[in-house]
C-alpha cells in the first residue's frame, strides 16, 4: 500500500528527522529570551564600586553614572584619582560621590556603608592589579583581591537580602587562566 511506502510513516526516517532538527532547537530555544528580556533599569539608584578611581573601575562609574544616571559612590584608597573620576563624572553631568575606603579593612568598609544615605542596589568589585611586589606589598595586593571582595559582599549583600532586590558584580581578569611572569600575587 501507499502508506507502507510512504517515507514519512518509516520509524527511522522520522527519528533522522527529528534528530536533525534538534541541533536548531538547541541553538536557538534561548533566542526568545535573550531579545525579550527586560534589562536591569539602575537610574537613580545607589551604585557602589570598589576600585572606582582609575581603570576598569573608573570607566564603569563614569558609564555607570552619565549613560545609566546612576548615583555611583566610589570606594576607593587613592583620594586623588577617585575626587577626579567623580569631577569627570559630574562634568559629563552625572552623580558621584567619592569615599576614600580599604577595602581590605572591614571596619574601614562598615564606616562608609553608614555615609552612604541608601541602600546600594548593584555594588560592582574591581579590585587593581600589581607586577614586582615586596612581601608587604603582596600581602596588602592579597589582602585587597581576597579579603576586599569577601567583606565589601558580606557588608552590602544583607541589606539587598532584606530588601529582596539587588545584584553583586565582581568584576576579575583573564589571569585566573594563564600563567604570567609575576602574576601569581594577583
Amino acid at each position: 500500500t501507499k502508506c507502507q511506502e510512504n517515507p514519512f510513516h518509516d520509524e527511522s526516517s522520522r527519528l533522522s528527522r527529528v534528530s536533525s532538527f534538534l541541533p536548531f532547537f538547541i541553538l536557538f530555544k534561548d533566542l526568545p529570551r535573550l531579545f525579550l528580556q527586560r534589562r536591569k533599569k539602575i537610574e537613580n539608584q545607589v551604585v557602589v564600586i570598589t576600585g572606582g578611581a582609575m581603570g576598569i573601575g573608573k570607566e564603569v562609574s563614569k558609564r555607570l553614572a552619565v549613560q545609566q544616571k546612576a548615583k555611583v559612590c566610589i570606594l576607593d584608597v587613592n583620594e586623588k584619582e577617585g575626587l577626579n573620576t567623580v569631577n569627570e563624572i559630574t562634568n559629563e553631568g552625572g552623580v558621584a560621590h567619592y569615599f576614600r575606603c580599604d577595602v581590605s579593612d572591614h571596619e574601614s568598609l562598615q564606616s562608609v556603608k553608614k555615609e552612604i544615605q541608601a541602600h546600594p542596589q548593584l555594588a560592582v568589585l574591581r579590585i587593581g592589579e600589581c607586577l614586582d611586589m615586596s612581601e608587604k606589598d603582596y600581602k596588602i595586593n592579597s589582602d585587597v583581591n581576597i579579603l576586599g571582595h569577601i567583606y565589601t559582599v558580606r557588608t552590602f549583600l544583607p541589606e539587598m537580602i532584606a530588601a529582596q532586590r539587588g545584584h553583586i558584580v565582581s568584576v576579575g581578569s583573564i589571569c585566573s587562566y594563564y600563567g604570567e611572569h609575576y602574576g601569581t600575587a594577583y
